[in-house]
This record gives C-alpha cells, structure tokens and sequence, in this order.
C-alpha cells in the first residue's frame, strides 16, 4: 500500500473557469452559488435490469455533465496511482481482459476457489461522510470538497416532475460515478491486500481466490464483517454465500 499521501492543490491552470484561487467575484464562486440555487441535477429513470426487477438510474443534466468531467480530469491523476492493481473496472488500459487474466493466472497458481462478493445496491448506498473523508484526505481547497458534496446532494427529478433530495448514494452514468465507485471500494482493496488475500475487483464486483472452501468460509465471513461495519455497505443475499471450486478456470 501506498505511504502517506503527498498534500495535493490544485493548481489555478488545472481549473481556470473554476475560479482556483480567486475573489468573491471569481467564476468558481459563482459557479459553486449556481449549483446551490439549481440543485436537481438529473432525470431518474429506471432500466430493467437483466436478472430481473429494475435499477433506478439519475441522469446527470449538461451542466452537472460538464462539472463532472472537469472535475474527473483532476481527481483522476490524483488517484489512479493509488488504486490497487488487482482493481480494473474504469480505470485506463484495463478492464474485463486484464480482469481475467489475473483471475486466470491465480488458477494456475492453485487458487482454484473463489468466493464470489457483489454489493447490494451499491451506488445507491455509497455513504456521503465515507466518501468526502478518503477525498480529504488528498484534496486541501475546501471548496472543491463543497462542489462534490453538493453533486452528491443534488436532487433528482422522478418521471412524475417530484424533485427527490439523495441523502446516500453516488450518481451512476455520469462521468465521476466510476472514480467515486473506485474510491469508495479502494479501501476494500487494500484491506485484502493487508490480510495477503489474492483477489480481482470489476465495478462493484469481487473475486477472492483461496485453495479450499474451508478457507474460503473463513474469508467470506471476515471479509462480509469489514463491508458490513466499515464500509456502512450491504452485501447481496441473492448471492450469497458463493463460493466455487472453479476445475477449468473462468
């Protein structure tokens, strides 16, 4: 794991139309009082989902679009370096293949049970406190924190014209919902680091990998206490427990 991270600022050419550093009159002011004032950020819709039931979608607006974006293109070299390598969902050169071959590699290892973790609802659960901490802890400029708080706050208008306050939860198919997801769960990553545990995460998905499923009992228990009681996260019950002695891999 990483050392104690570096103090990190934003530099006022990273940000120019965010006002970094600037006066009361500065575009970064006056766009931080506009999202005040116009808080629904998106339309909620939902999408069926292929097992089943539906998944509650909040499109971000343009506006909200545009601020996430510019506010990913400096959170992105901030972070990245600090995930995990065993993590490839929306992050740069990796994704399903590199997640699979790492998988593959621990089967010729030995490692051929895994225990399979999916969250419940993850991006509606994110807790907003959680969240903000781990951001403070390399962003110094408070109000770049109080524009990502009030995007985590900002309501969402429902089918019927209902604006609904997010008191918990990141948005989704927004351009910062993959870097929120990967910071939130990088604690995750690390903590089964520190215990020596092989394993792959993809999105919200995870995969440890042990020799036997008396070991992967023991793992899945532990590892379901930490996501539970720290992370304030809630694992699916539909799958659930899920373990898997994998003979030909994948």
């Amino acid at each position: 794991m990483p050392g104690p991270a570096c103090r990190n600022r934003f530099a006022p050419p990273s940000w120019p139309w965010f006002g970094l550093p600037g006066s009361a009159n500065a575009p970064g002011v006056e766009l931080v009082n506009f999202l005040a004032r116009n808080r629904a950020s998106g339309q909620w819709t939902d999408f069926a989902k292929p097992g089943g039931g539906q998944r509650g979608l909040g499109i971000p607006n343009v506006v909200d679009r545009v601020v996430q974006q510019a506010v990913l293109q400096v959170l992105a070299p901030i972070f990245e370096p600090r995930f995990h390598d065993s993590s490839h969902g929306f992050r740069p050169d990796r994704g399903a293949q590199t997640a699979l071959a790492e998988a593959t590699g621990n089967f010729a290892e030995g490692y051929d049970t895994t225990v399979d973790i999916d969250l419940s609802k993850f991006f509606d659960r994110v807790n907003h406190q959680r969240l903000l901490s781990r951001l403070a802890r390399h962003i110094e400029d408070g109000r770049v924190l109080k524009l990502i708080h009030r995007m985590l706050k900002a309501k969402v208008v429902l089918p019927d014209g209902t604006r609904v306050s997010t008191e918990e939860g990141a948005p989704q198919r927004g351009p910062l919902s993959p870097i929120l997801s990967n910071i939130v769960l990088d604690e995750l990553d690390w903590e089964l680091d520190r215990r020596g545990l092989r394993f792959v995460h993809y999105a919200d998905d995870f995969s440890v990998f042990v020799r036997s499923a008396r070991v992967g009992k023991r793992v899945m228990e532990s590892v379901r206490r930490f996501i539970e009681r720290r992370l304030r996260l809630v694992v699916n019950e539909d799958h659930w427990p899920a373990i898997e002695k994998r003979i030909h891999g994948l």
